[in-house]
């Protein structure tokens, strides 16, 4: 049980992105908004990666306001409504799934891989998603 701990808290926000785009792209098979909706969101939570990985992400910074003052932003509101949005998306689109698109096993493998993605941070830190 420890190591699936393990393998989600370093691997699993990037198997539910690889699974998010593989949904996204098996959906806009047959509903083009929907499919391209989540393969956007799924590009825009891909730095999620990065972000979860703890690498500093200054790509932002390099915005300056008007008095020479770099703008402050605060990403981790960023990723998490771009992951909530995701997962909300793959969620509608699992429960109007129809027989004649086949079997919805990516979607569903996707939405767990979210879940099981947040638990060990959770876990870990659980003050950190009260906010």
């Amino acid at each position: 049980m420890e190591i699936l701990f393990y393998v989600f808290a370093i691997l699993g926000i990037p198997l539910a992105l690889i699974l998010s785009l593989v949904a996204g792209i098996s959906v806009l098979k047959h509903r083009k908004l929907l499919g391209a909706l989540i393969i956007i969101a799924t590009l825009a939570a891909a730095p999620a990666i990065l972000w979860e990985m703890r690498y500093d992400l200054r790509f932002m910074g390099i915005f300056r306001t008007l008095d020479g003052d770099f703008i402050d932003l605060d990403l981790s509101e960023y990723f998490k409504s771009v992951v909530i949005s995701l997962v909300a998306l793959m969620l509608f689109v699992r429960l109007r799934w129809k027989k004649e698109y086949g079997k919805g096993i990516v979607l569903i493998l996707a939405l767990i891989s979210w879940a099981l993605a947040a638990a060990p941070h959770m876990m870990l830190s659980p003050g950190a998603f009260l906010h």
